[in-house]
Parts: C-alpha cells; sequence; structure tokens
C-alpha cells in the first residue's frame, strides 16, 4: 500500500493543473507576465509619445517667442554698432603672439588624436570643448594661430547682443544698451575673446543660461529647459569652472518658485520643481558620461593635480580674500577711477532698489552670491582671477540698471524720465565708436607684425639641422616650440636630453636672465657648457640668440 501510495504520489505530481479551461495554469502565469509587460510597454510608449508631441509643441513655442511682435530697427542697428565695434576691439588682439597656455594646449591636447583631447587630462590646461573644437578646426581649415582663436572671438563678439537680451529682460533696454556698451570696450573680456582658453565661452555661456532662466520661470517649456542643460553640459565639459554659474541658476530659479516668482503655465510649485530637479540631475548624468574617457583613463590626474586640490579650511577664507583683491585690481587696472566708481554706485543702487527697477521678484545678484559661497565651500577652489571672468557681463548689467534708475529718478524737471539715459547711452556709443574707428587703421600692422618669440623661431627654423639642441627658459618653451612645429621645424630640438653637437641659446635679457643663468639651470649638469664660448646671432628686441659648438 504505501509503494501504491507513493506511485499514485508521482503519477498526481506530474500531472499539470488545469484552469477551469483545460490550460495549465503555468502557462497562464506566463500569459498573464506577458500581457502585464505589454500594458507596461504600451504606457511606457504612450508617455514617450505624448512627451515628444509636447516637446515638438514647446520646441516651436519657443522658437515663435524669439521672433518679436514689432521690431525696434533704431535700437537694432545701436546693437550692430556695439557688436561691430567689440569685433574692432578684439580682431586685433588675436594676431598677437600665442601665450604659454595656448601653446601649451596646442602641444599636449589638440594636435594630436581626437581621443588624446579628450581623455588626457593631465593638467586643467585642457579646456576639453574648446580644445576639441580647435583639434577638429586645425585639421579644415589649417594649423594656423586664428584658427584656434576662432571659437573665442566668435563668443566674444555674440555675447554683445546676448548682454543686451538679458539686461533688457531684467530690467529695461536702456540698461541692456549700457552693459553691450561696456562689455563691448572692457579690457578683461577683450583679452578673453582673443586667446584660445575657453573662459570667455563660459561667460557668454553664463548670459545664455540666464536668458533661459528668465524665460522658464514665466513659461514651462520643454525645449527651453533642455537647451539650459545643453549649454550647463557643454560648459562644464568646457571648464569645470561652469559650476558657479550653474549653482547660481539653480539657486535663482529655486528661490523664484519658493516665493511665487513663476507664472501660472506652471500646474503648481510641484511640477516646477519636478522639472527643476530632474533637469539638474541630467545635467550631473551627462556631464559624468562626457567626463567617462578621462574617468576612466586619466583620473589620478583630475583628481589629485596640485592647481586641483583643495585648498585647507584654516587656510580658505585668507586665499579666498586675497584671489578677491587680486581680481578686483586685474579687472579695475585699466580702467579710470571715476568709471569704477560709477560701477560700484550703479551695482549697488540696482542691489537697494531691485523692486523699482527689475522685472523679476528675486535679485539675481543674491542667487550668485549664494551659489557661489556653496561651491566655494564644496570645491574650496584656490580661485585665480581668470576663475570669475563669468562675472564680469552680469556684473556690468547689475551696474548699468543701477545707473540708469539713479538717471531716471534725478529731480530735473524734464519732460521724458527717458533722457537722461538716453543721453549717458548715446555719449557711450560714441566713445566706443570713436574708439574702435581709431583702432582700424592698426590692422595690416597688427596683422603683418611679429612677435619676438616668432622673430626668433623663424630664425632657428633656417638654422637648425640634425645634432642641434636648443635652450630656452622654462616660461618660453612652449610659445618656441609651438612656432617650430607650425613653422616647419620640429619642436623635438627644445631642451631634449639626446647628445649634440652645436647649442643655440635663447636668452631673454630682461629681469635677471643671462646666458650664464640660463646654461646654468638648463643647459646639461653632466658637462657644463662654457659662456665663453658662446656668439650671440640674432637679437630681436629682449630675445637674444647664442650659438656655443661645445668644446671636444
Amino acid at each position: 500500500m504505501p509503494a501504491q501510495l507513493g506511485d499514485h504520489t508521482v503519477r498526481a505530481a506530474s500531472t499539470p493543473v488545469r484552469d477551469g479551461k483545460g490550460t495549465p495554469l503555468h502557462f497562464e502565469k506566463i500569459r498573464f507576465a506577458l500581457m502585464k509587460f505589454f500594458m507596461v510597454f504600451k504606457t511606457l510608449w504612450l508617455s514617450f509619445a505624448e512627451f515628444l508631441r509636447v516637446f515638438s509643441d514647446d520646441t516651436k513655442r519657443f522658437f515663435a517667442a524669439l521672433k518679436p511682435q514689432k521690431i525696434n530697427w533704431s535700437r537694432l542697428g545701436i546693437i550692430l554698432l556695439i557688436t561691430a565695434a567689440a569685433a574692432v576691439f578684439r580682431i586685433p588682439e588675436t594676431f598677437s603672439a600665442i601665450t604659454y597656455d595656448e601653446a601649451y594646449t596646442y602641444l599636449a591636447f589638440t594636435r594630436g588624436s581626437l581621443w588624446q583631447t579628450i581623455s588626457d587630462y593631465h593638467l586643467p590646461n585642457n579646456h576639453i570643448l574648446l580644445s576639441l573644437i580647435i583639434n577638429l578646426s586645425l585639421r579644415v581649415l589649417g594649423d594656423h594661430l586664428w584658427v584656434m582663436r576662432l571659437p573665442t572671438l566668435l563668443s566674444g563678439i555674440l555675447m554683445i547682443p546676448a548682454v543686451y537680451l538679458l539686461g533688457k529682460r531684467l530690467y529695461s533696454p536702456e540698461s541692456g544698451i549700457l552693459a553691450a556698451i561696456l562689455v563691448a570696450a572692457l579690457p578683461e573680456l577683450i583679452s578673453f575673446s582673443s586667446i584660445a582658453r575657453g573662459y570667455i565661452i563660459i561667460a557668454f555661456f553664463t548670459v545664455i543660461v540666464l536668458i533661459l532662466g528668465d524665460y522658464l520661470r514665466q513659461e514651462k517649456n520643454l525645449f527651453g529647459w533642455a537647451l539650459g542643460i545643453i549649454f550647463f553640459v557643454l560648459g562644464l565639459f568646457t571648464i569645470p569652472t561652469m559650476l558657479f554659474p550653474f549653482a547660481a541658476f539653480y539657486v535663482w530659479l529655486f528661490l523664484a518658485g519658493l516665493f511665487n516668482d513663476i507664472r501660472d503655465t506652471y500646474s503648481s510649485k510641484f511640477d516646477f520643481f519636478k522639472i527643476w530637479l530632474f533637469s539638474g540631475l541630467i545635467v550631473a548624468a551627462l556631464t559624468v558620461l562626457l567626463y567617462a574617457p578621462i574617468l576612466l583613463f586619466s583620473r589620478d590626474d583630475l583628481f589629485n593635480n596640485h592647481w586641483l586640490i583643495p585648498v585647507p579650511w584654516e587656510l580658505l577664507a585668507d586665499r579666498m580674500w586675497g584671489k578677491s583683491l587680486n581680481t578686483w585690481a586685474r579687472w579695475t587696472r585699466p580702467i579710470s577711477a571715476w568709471m569704477v566708481a560709477l560701477w560700484v554706485v550703479g551695482f549697488f543702487s540696482s542691489l537697494l532698489f531691485h523692486k523699482r527697477v527689475a522685472k523679476h521678484k528675486i535679485p539675481s545678484q543674491f542667487a550668485f552670491l549664494v551659489g557661489i559661497i556653496i561651491v566655494v565651500l564644496v570645491q574650496r577652489p584656490n580661485a585665480w582671477p581668470r576663475v570669475w571672468s563669468f562675472l564680469l557681463a552680469p556684473l556690468m548689467i547689475w551696474a548699468s540698471a543701477g545707473v540708469i534708475e539713479i538717471l531716471k529718478k534725478f529731480p530735473l524737471k524734464l519732460k521724458s524720465r527717458d533722457l537722461l539715459p538716453l543721453l549717458l547711452n548715446g555719449m557711450a556709443l560714441i566713445a566706443l565708436l570713436w574708439n574702435a574707428a581709431n583702432i582700424i587703421p592698426s590692422f595690416p600692422a597688427r596683422a603683418a607684425d611679429q612677435s619676438n618669440v616668432e622673430a626668433v623661431a623663424a630664425y632657428l627654423d633656417k638654422e637648425l639641422q640634425d645634432g642641434d639642441l636648443v635652450l630656452v627658459n622654462l616660461a618660453n618653451t612652449p610659445a618656441l616650440q609651438y612656432y617650430l612645429e607650425t613653422g616647419g621645424s620640429s619642436a623635438s630640438y627644445v631642451r631634449h636630453k639626446e647628445p649634440f653637437e652645436r647649442v643655440f641659446v635663447v636668452v631673454v635679457a630682461k629681469g635677471d636672465e643671462t646666458l650664464s643663468s640660463v646654461l646654468k639651470r638648463y643647459g646639461p649638469k653632466d658637462d657644463p657648457l662654457d659662456g665663453n664660448d658662446a656668439i650671440l646671432m640674432q637679437s630681436y628686441g629682449s630675445y637674444e640668440i647664442y650659438e656655443i659648438f661645445p668644446s671636444e
């Protein structure tokens, strides 16, 4: 009986359990799971299709909003004149000699493969997006210095209409015009627009995202949010200092949502903050994705580079104060004292009278201050003056708005309260155009001018042959190597460690540098060269070229 019972039990277990229709239950479970999967897939697909529809509609609305209802031709003409003047100020500067950072970036990051450009971060000289653009541009347009500087030149010029639009959106057209004039003529921004470094790109992107921010607090537009994400990711992929504008932007919009400075195009605060949060997370995710080659192959250089190591807490306050003073001195040194005073008065005036002059509730000045403090406390950066160049355009907008407000409230019995602002903008525009007109005749001479280091490279290019060695100080090594490389010779002649038969010594005869000091510091240690055997071959300004044949 037990055996029979056991056999019966086995037979019962091997018989499939069926439902009322005779279908095995495990097949029914599979069918149910598949149906559930397809229902979820259908829901997701419908949600995605709805997202695409909304995104498409928002794209159309965004570009429709860009089209002005009525064109103010006189104002448009003024902006075009200011932009042209900005180009006149910047273009001659692109003829200047290559800088140390530009030359190093070329030699280390942009003349090689595209993979090297996006994966090598042994020094923060690699402003990755700009380096990538330069790498591609050099392949298409040729190995010229103007090609390297073209992206930043265009960014510096395009900043002018962008600054006007931001000033107009936040304050008034008069404020936008005055800010555009100031940005066009500001020496620091002219300088960064004329060299192949990414700081002017960050400054330009800062203005663009602030325009988007003011739009997005008023309009729920997914395309606008996506555009903001793109600009932030590209900015962070250029230089991590884009974190400062990123923090300021999200603080500003957070406060706008918190204090009801958003329009009812958002169904609720939750609706606004949901997009606010997800957009920030997407920026972070995409940035990490773009930095993946560096995180995989140059991670130690990124996190352990001495230029990027956080400042110790006990030194942070003094270091930030010292760097702030250095930055202010660099910004204001070329500017008249009375104009600097006017900036300061205008800045504080725009802050004190914010409710009267601004079209937005939350002062963007406050958002920038909070955002900067957050990033400084998190990163503890050793922030050089160039890091803060993104602030210059917003500062000019805030200062311009304050000055314009003071003039509008000036206690004079005038028929139009806009008369004094118009007079100020008119005088500033005339001064800008006058200075630009005086620069134009110098274009041919500036273009034909050859820098001293370039002349040295041209001389050596004709003389160098196998077995030669070139000695030069560390500060001028990348520039000389760049000009040798692009002039047809090889940068490998400079300060190599191979055996040599002849030495060219380049002495920059200013400060404490002499022939002896160059030989002692950069010459071979095992068999020192004798400066008494040197012959002065050529000199270009403070640059002297000596030739030495080492004794047998």
